[in-house]
């Protein structure tokens, strides 16, 4: 079906001198870096050295004003309050023609806590993302206070050391048949694990199209997500569960024209509205980027070997 898709990729990566430069945006640890407790350096997530095999990726720093030119995508990873300056830097990029990929979660698992901080304190902290101001102006409804619980995709998690394993409500198995067939991020996908992830919905008055990626099955509720920050029992997730008979759509693609989220703003270059439709990709959950939901490595030989 993207036999045409496929071919075009392969002539492009050998037609090309130069790979696409990817912006990466993240609060959370996915690249290489030192581990002051450990005293040496980590070598970051897999889907970081995956990225960087394929594409020039270029750290963008959480309070940027400004997205470079020569960028031609951009990921943001769990952006925590974000200045208005730095989604104005993410609007206009967009309202440019570049493509953006966004994951935000209502329970980061891998945020780790700052430097020094005291752990009774790191456990209350919130852990959840949004882009407010760019979800209202784009017509995306989110709330990054509920987690999507799934009886059918409930997968089955160690709990405790030596007890057999119990079905945990949210954190999802999703299969071939939650995916989109039609689109090309998704059409090739068999398997895909989240972990507390969020959903997306559209307003009433929206001019995009949004079109489901990734959807839960309709066994499915939502609960609010301080709820799984503090009852480790997944047991205690079935006492009120009740289904909606809603697919809740975990990852979706916009598509169709914007205006600017900050109308007040304008200077040299400032856009008004999107130069050409916008394709945004948007994921409800960053935990599915670790390596313990898609990805197994083992040191051989002092080879880093990635299953």
């Amino acid at each position: 079906a993207f036999l045409e898709y496929d071919v075009a990729k392969l002539v492009s990566s050998l037609a090309s001198e130069s790979r696409p430069v990817v912006g990466v945006m993240s609060t959370l640890p996915m690249g290489p870096s030192f581990d002051p407790s450990a005293g040496r350096p980590t070598q970051g997530w897999v889907i970081d050295g995956e990225m960087r095999n394929l594409f020039e990726v270029r750290r963008v720093e959480t309070d940027v004003t400004a997205i470079p030119e020569d960028v031609k995508a951009l990921v943001v990873v769990h952006p925590r309050h974000l200045s208005s300056d730095t989604q104005y830097a993410i609007d206009q990029f967009v309202l440019r023609g570049g493509n953006l990929l966004v994951f935000v979660d209502p329970n980061a698992e891998a945020q780790a806590p700052a430097t020094g901080a005291d752990p009774t304190q790191a456990m209350l902290d919130d852990q959840s993302s949004d882009l407010p101001e760019l979800f209202a102006a784009w017509g995306v409804s989110y709330d990054p206070a509920r987690v999507v619980l799934d009886a059918q995709r409930a997968l089955e998690v160690q709990v405790q050391q030596g007890m057999p394993p119990v079905r945990h409500l949210a954190i999802l198995g999703l299969t071939r048949d939650d995916a989109n067939a039609d689109d090309v991020v998704t059409a090739q996908l068999g398997t895909i694990n989240l972990s507390t992830a969020g959903s997306f919905g559209l307003a009433a008055d929206a001019k995009v199209t949004l079109e489901p990626l990734l959807q839960s099955s309709t066994n499915a509720s939502s609960t609010d997500a301080e709820r799984l920050r503090f009852s480790p029992d997944p047991a205690q997730l079935y006492a009120d569960f009740s289904p909606t008979g809603e697919r809740y759509a975990l990852a979706v693609r916009l598509t169709g024209p914007l205006t600017t989220a900050f109308p007040d703003r304008s200077g040299d270059g400032h856009l008004t509205e999107s130069r050409e439709p916008a394709n945004i990709v948007l994921v409800a959950d960053t935990d599915v980027l670790t390596d313990r939901l898609w990805a197994q490595v083992q040191q051989f030989f002092g080879q880093r070997v990635v299953n």
